[in-house]
């Protein structure tokens, strides 16, 4: 999708800021090569990639081993503070850090280049669960002489200054990003003009306050938000699965019980398919052999 919206616009730079990975310590073979496949197309294509290190890819806080060096080969890997040109654009970078000094360093002596890329949270920026940080960088930490400054680490796109962007996370990762896009920056940097491109491909969460299907639900997570009597649970679920949702939750009120619950209902094959890679071989088929009535329970 990021590949075929770099040749609709003439891009031939693309920066990425940070957490190539979600995970530090165990990443699968299908998501390794799923990731060199896609940056070996933009290499093809004579797209140059930048990705930046981002602390979700690093083994530890120092940064000193992370998990992009086998990417050096077809990309632009930035693993320590680096000054670099983009379209005849000066791009100062520094990768995810927790000392304070080493930030504002940073933004001091480079004050006058032209962009800045960068992997840190910004205070007084809610995430996703709504909890605000002290983070060492703030709306104001810009030097003024800067075109704009790209910072990754949180998951929300956010203009929250003149030159100040959040650029946000590719998809959502939970529920609590429901209902939040997620997707791609594009910038002109004649006018320092950002504009946010919504992900179309990517999987999402929905959240439904009735049963009337009229949206878009292909390849979303589905929760429907008001009460469902238990006789139509079923037929609303294939529904939704036939318009391909990938899960589909209900709430539900019991009859004997006015306590309030909650009920999963999920297509087993296409959730494997999306989270094979994080799944244990062994839950798999444990799953498998529950929904067939196969499982036995061995006795000790």
């Amino acid at each position: 999708e990021l590949l075929d919206l770099c040749e609709e616009n003439y891009i031939k730079e693309v920066l990425f800021c940070g957490d190539l990975f979600h995970t530090q310590n165990k990443i699968s073979t299908k998501v390794l090569k799923i990731a060199w496949d896609c940056f070996s197309e933009f290499n093809r294509r004579n797209i140059k990639a930048h990705i930046m290190v981002g602390n979700h890819d690093m083994a530890d806080k120092s940064g000193k081993i992370h998990s992009l060096d086998w990417l050096k080969s077809i990309a632009h890997v930035i693993d320590k503070e680096e000054i670099f040109e983009v379209d005849g654009l000066r791009v100062a970078a520094l990768p995810y850090t927790e000392d304070n000094e080493t930030l504002q360093v940073f933004l001091n002596k480079n004050a006058y280049t032209d962009l800045m890329m960068l992997h840190q949270g910004v205070s007084g920026v809610p995430l996703g669960s709504g909890m605000v940080l002290n983070e060492f960088l703030n709306q104001n930490s810009i030097p003024t002489s800067v075109k704009h400054a790209f910072t990754g680490h949180y998951h929300i796109h956010k203009r929250v200054a003149p030159n100040l962007t959040i650029v946000g996370s590719t998809t959502q990762q939970n529920w609590l990003d429901a209902d939040s896009p997620r997707g791609f920056v594009l910038y002109n940097a004649s006018d320092n003009i950002v504009k946010h491109i919504p992900s179309k491909k990517a999987f999402r969460f929905k959240k439904l306050d009735n049963t009337i299907i009229d949206e878009d639900i292909k390849n979303c997570f589905i929760r429907f938000e008001t009460e469902i009597p238990q006789e139509r649970i079923q037929d609303i679920r294939q529904q939704c699965l036939d318009l391909g949702a990938l899960s589909v939750e209900f709430k539900i009120q019991d009859k004997n019980d006015s306590k309030e619950l909650k009920i999963l209902d999920i297509s087993l094959d296409k959730f494997i398919e999306n989270f094979e890679r994080t799944l244990d071989k062994e839950l798999i088929k444990t799953g498998r052999q529950i929904r067939e009535g196969k499982y036995e329970i061995t006795e000790v």
